[in-house]
């Protein structure tokens, strides 16, 4: 009151900054994006050709939340020796703590995938010591 202002107009963000242009990564087949409202939070579209490793001694666990999407196309999901087909418009959500990989199958397929800080930090880790050939893999970016 003293400033003749109210609390939503003080933490208002601007709203001409609503344009979020992605991080391009050439290298991976992938663009990634900061959440605004939440910093920990990486959206990463990714183009995939090949099919998961089948080893879950070449899959991944880590701690985070993960959540994707098929844009385009079937991807084959693991979770340990457990294996599901996503196809064109469905969403997996699962336990990143389990070993998991994702790949495609029968073709090109395009994902939209949502990480956490723990998860993206997890795939960061599992890239640089595996050389990066379990996919998804993020970009290290700052």
């Amino acid at each position: 009151r003293a400033l003749d202002t109210t609390l939503d107009q003080l933490v208002e963000t601007a709203s001409d900054d609503v344009i979020i242009s992605p991080m391009i990564d050439g290298a991976h087949g992938l663009m990634r994006w900061p959440v605004k409202g939440d910093p920990g939070m990486t959206v990463v579209r990714q183009r995939m050709t090949e099919p998961p490793p089948d080893n879950p001694a070449r899959m991944r666990a880590h701690p985070g939340r993960e959540w994707l999407v098929v844009l385009s196309g079937t991807a084959v999901l693991m979770l340990g020796h457990r294996r599901f087909r996503v196809e064109t418009n469905q969403a997996a959500e699962f336990p990143t703590m389990l070993p998991h990989a994702i790949g495609a199958e029968g073709g090109p397929c395009e994902i939209l995938g949502i990480f956490d800080r723990d998860a993206r930090r997890g795939h960061l880790r599992d890239t640089r010591r595996t050389g990066g050939d379990c996919a998804p893999d993020l970009p290290h970016t700052t």
